[in-house]
């Protein structure tokens, strides 16, 4: 066997990370090198002599790779936790008391008027941090401890995991596209993956994850703050879905596999285990006086003159959110692609003179996309128009910039912002970053209803001399709201952040909005 065929870390075993949580109870997602009966402890930090416990099972023979997600505390003992409480957790294997994995959460409040008078939002997307030879880069370690100590010093509440959390596609040597590496890693003697059925990919895909996810670093990020996951494009394959092709019926059983395992390892974090996945992956947090609606955009795009994004029954969704947070002061959408990045006149150029499966035709305004580019724009536009002081900011990953924009609707419409951090391991080259700033400054203004809608659209100005916006290093973002009374408005602002060593470097600081 040759190192160069395969990462150059050893797979994840063991890991426990804090998933959704809620003012009474949090969920952890775990996975064990080994299935058996695992015991789930927890306790308010500093009252260690009141420990509750209680007990999961993981399956012998399982096909989720021995990972579980559990909600606690359970149902049947009728116990709660308290909100706005900081509590300690460690999850144990029962036969011989090996250490799963340990750490730390706060609850969220029970009431908007609970909301803490200052806290941040992280967000982090395109985890992708080694080299052509399954290296890990010593700038992506670098990144991820900077982000740690960063989140430390905003009080980061929880942090928005956009997309792009594992690769099947990059490093290109150890791509699952590439015929020697699928036969290296492969039980079957085939050098394709689309002629593997969909059970047999979900294990390729399980095994991928434990590369991508046994960072350290990474780890600890989630074993002390409350991940909120959804997948993006290399979560499958890159543009996935803005290919035609990707509709045929070998793709399909490919992307059934892809999503059984991304259940597995990441949706399970959020949500109950079912016995049929749902049709898309959405869900909304609620945080004090702030919501956040988690939008899939993977699940049911299509390509071609009926193309879409989402479905009905997801807009339907986008639509019951904003009714039922109306009250909310400030509403967040995380849309893995950003809305604004590829303006329509480059998206008509690039229909004609490129060819299928780049990036151009991945964007919100390629094709038939624009058609639901305007309807949720439309959307949030007409909710924003009933409740003016509510705050709206849309936040994306995926196209490995940091950057702040203002939407401005109209003469006297309401501002609609929109914050992008993207990546935070994955390393660029300098014509990559050149090129990533230079299309995204070509972002002038959005029409939409042929014209009869129009916004300016241009990066919010910084303060001081934190004015790289947008910004083209590796990256974190963070979101910081101030309330300093009950009720009132709050104060917010947008950061981000890059690094130098191990230590963070604001980049990025907007006034407040």
């Amino acid at each position: 066997m040759e190192n160069s065929k395969n990462f150059q870390i050893e797979p994840l075993e063991n890991m426990v990370s804090v998933g959704a949580v809620k003012a009474k109870s949090a969920r952890l997602w775990i996975r064990s090198e080994r299935p058996g009966t695992l015991c789930l402890r927890w306790w308010k930090i500093g009252d260690q002599e009141n420990v509750q416990e209680g007990y999961i099972a993981i399956e012998y023979e399982n096909k989720n790779d021995n990972t579980y997600s559990i909600e606690f505390p359970f149902t049947l003992e009728n116990q709660f936790l308290e909100p706005l409480t900081r509590y300690a957790y460690e999850v144990k294997h029962l036969t011989d008391d090996q250490l799963i994995g340990a750490g730390t959460f706060e609850t969220a409040p029970s009431h908007p008027d609970q909301t803490p008078s200052r806290f941040s939002i992280a967000l982090m997307s395109c985890n992708q941090p080694f080299d052509e030879d399954g290296l890990v880069h010593l700038e992506s370690i670098q990144m991820l401890r900077a982000a740690k100590r960063c989140m430390e010093y905003h009080d980061t509440k929880f942090v928005l995991m956009m997309g792009d959390q594992m690769y099947s596609d990059y490093p290109r040597n150890l791509s699952l596209f590439n015929p020697d590496y699928l036969s290296f890693i492969a039980s079957e003697d085939k050098k394709n993956i689309l002629e593997y059925k969909s059970e047999s990919i979900r294990k390729i895909f399980q095994h991928r994850y434990r590369y991508f996810w046994n960072l350290a670093d990474l780890k600890t990020i989630h074993r002390e703050y409350p991940c909120y996951p959804i997948w993006d494009d290399h979560d499958i394959i890159d543009n996935w879905g803005s290919d035609p092709k990707h509709q045929t019926p070998q793709w399909q059983e490919f992307f059934i596999g892809a999503k059984l395992a991304y259940f597995d390892y990441q949706a399970s974090c959020v949500m109950d285990y079912q016995k049929e996945l749902p049709d898309s992956f959405d869900y909304d947090i609620s945080y004090g006086n702030t919501a956040v609606f988690v939008l899939d955009l993977r699940s049911n795009r299509k390509a071609g003159r009926n193309g879409k994004l989402f479905s009905k029954k997801q807009h339907i969704k986008i639509e019951k959110f904003l009714k039922a947070h109306r009250d909310k002061k400030i509403l967040f959408f995380v849309l893995s692609v950003p809305v604004i990045h590829l303006p329509r006149f480059l998206a008509k150029l690039a229909a004609r003179i490129t060819y299928s499966g780049e990036d151009f035709s991945d964007r919100w305004s390629s094709g038939a996309h624009v058609q639901d580019r305007n309807k949720f724009l439309e959307t949030i536009y007409q909710h924003q128009l009933k409740y003016p002081s509510q705050k709206m900011i849309l936040l994306s990953g995926d196209i490995h910039i940091g950057c702040v924009h203002r939407i401005k609707w109209n003469k006297e419409g309401p501002n609609t912002y929109q914050v992008v951090s993207s990546p935070i391991t994955h390393i660029n080259t300098f014509f990559v970053q050149f090129f990533s700033k230079l299309l995204i400054r070509a972002n002038r203004k959005v029409s939409i209803n042929n014209g009869l809608l129009n916004a300016k659209v241009n990066f919010l100005k910084g303060v001081k001399s934190y004015i790289k916006n947008p910004y083209g290093g590796l990256n974190l973002g963070l979101i910081e709201i101030k309330t300093p009374q009950p009720g009132v408005d709050p104060k917010v602002r947008f950061y981000i952040y890059g690094h130098q060593g191990e230590e963070p470097v604001c980049v990025y600081c907007s006034p407040y909005i």
